[in-house]
């Protein structure tokens, strides 16, 4: 088989039947993983931009295309985020030639850490104001004791404390950009655990022969990060999917998101759902308790492409 290359030709494209056994479920799926990973936060729009533009849909009429206003389509302003656990990092390397100055540096990010623990559960806007009260200070006096290091005569070039220092500096305003959102995260350790699926499973994945079939890889594997973080057993998830997908009203999708997923299931017949054919009756539609614009606009994606 051929390696997968980003820029490889179009031309190449998967040997006849690859995808026979799933092709019509995969297509018919293409808006709910979109429209999963929108909302989810976990398909990059990147993907979901290629899946709405690929040849699943090149056949659809004019009535049935996706507009969007030049607004939807501006590109999002994006800020740099670095996290403390990084610059921690650079502290614990100098531990070994300048331990007192290292483990200065480790208590000041412990104790953001330490504040962090403490207001995990709190939402966002609450969370921010305890950061600007209680984390804010210590970013100051962390601010402080770095550019005194700098400064002074001690902290020699090329050595492993004052590349620590320098990380500090140069990376200053996205490291303390947590203070200015209580969304962002002060680590990234979770991300940094899901893209162990990626590294892992790469070598296979290099044999993917096409854009195309890359675009799928990178969908599926974000629908089952998806289902891990909501606690759903992802082989169990897809396979009640596909049974569900070809007979599910296209306008209720985000249904079938593995964030409503359990309340989905709870009000379906179980015995019916785990028959391999036959009818499955469609339950009430789900009322959210908080539709975000997102969701509704995913909505009216999946009922045009219905119609």
């Amino acid at each position: 088989m051929v390696p997968f290359r980003k820029n490889r030709a179009s031309s190449a494209r998967p040997p006849a039947g690859f995808f026979a056994n799933a092709a019509s479920m995969l297509k018919t799926s293409l808006i709910t993983f979109s429209a999963v990973g929108r909302s989810m936060g976990t398909l990059p729009a990147v993907w979901s931009n290629a899946l709405f533009s690929s040849s699943a849909f090149a056949s659809r009429s004019n009535s049935a295309s996706l507009v969007e206003t030049e607004a939807e389509r501006a590109p999002v302003a994006m800020n740099e985020t670095r996290f403390s656990i990084c610059a921690r990092t650079y502290f614990y390397k100098a531990l070994a030639s300048d331990g007192v100055r290292a483990k200065i540096g480790i208590g000041f990010l412990n104790k953001l850490f330490e504040i962090e623990r403490a207001i995990a559960k709190q939402p966002p806007d609450k969370r921010l104001a305890i950061r600007r009260e209680r984390a804010g200070p210590v970013i100051d006096a962390l601010e402080t004791w770095r550019d005194e290091q700098l400064a002074s005569n001690d902290v020699h070039d090329a050595t492993p404390i004052r590349r620590a220092f320098k990380y500090l500096r140069n990376h200053w305003g996205a490291l303390k950009r947590f203070l200015s959102d209580g969304k962002i995260p002060i680590h990234n350790n979770r991300s940094e655990l899901e893209l162990r699926r990626l590294v892992i499973g790469r070598a296979n994945w290099l044999f993917v022969r096409s854009d195309e079939s890359a675009n799928w890889t990178c969908t599926l594997v974000s629908l089952v990060a998806s289902c891990q973080l909501h606690g759903i057993d992802p082989e169990a998830y897809l396979r009640d999917l596909f049974r569900l997908l070809p007979i599910w009203p296209a306008n209720r999708f985000l249904e079938l998101a593995p964030k409503n997923w359990c309340a989905t299931r709870a009000r379906l017949d179980l015995d019916a759902l785990a028959l391999p054919l036959g009818p499955i009756k469609i339950p009430q539609r789900l009322q959210a308790t908080n539709e975000t614009s997102q969701e509704a606009r995913a909505d009216q994606i999946a009922g045009a492409h219905e119609g």
